[in-house]
């Protein structure tokens, strides 16, 4: 219920008033990429909160105007009955903008290591 999935060192989320993830909220996603920090805007498009067969906690975000990308990403944690824990990040996107389409390769690039990195945080949190 937080936005501790991402990785402190190039990356901050900014939510009015300190919001916890709900469906509507609109939050500032900064990046810091190529020693410039870009702020791209984004609005929370569904939750998942499901016990049964799998316990299942997530939501998904969509990109405004205001983001260097057109597209959605998901935010998944996963419990299976054998106790494993998944953490999942499913995205599509397109650049919004021509130069981000030049830069696309780089873009791709940058996204992978969100990834990365992001997984990273989330066994770091874990104590794993």
């Amino acid at each position: 219920m937080a936005w501790r999935m991402f990785p402190k060192e190039w990356t901050k989320i900014s939510v009015l008033n300190d919001e916890p993830i709900s469906v509507g909220v609109t939050l500032a996603m900064q990046a810091r990429a190529l020693g410039i920090w870009w702020v791209n805007a984004c609005r929370v498009v569904y939750t998942i909160e499901e016990r049964e067969p799998v316990r299942r906690y997530g939501f998904a975000y969509g990109t405004l105007p205001a983001h260097v990308e057109q597209g959605e990403e998901l935010f998944t944690i996963e419990q299976w009955a054998d106790r494993t824990v998944w953490y999942r990040i499913q995205a599509f996107s397109q650049p919004r903008f021509w130069p981000v389409k030049l830069a696309q390769p780089i873009a791709r690039l940058l996204q992978r290591n969100f990834v990365r990195d992001s997984q990273s945080t989330m066994v770091k949190l874990m104590g794993v």
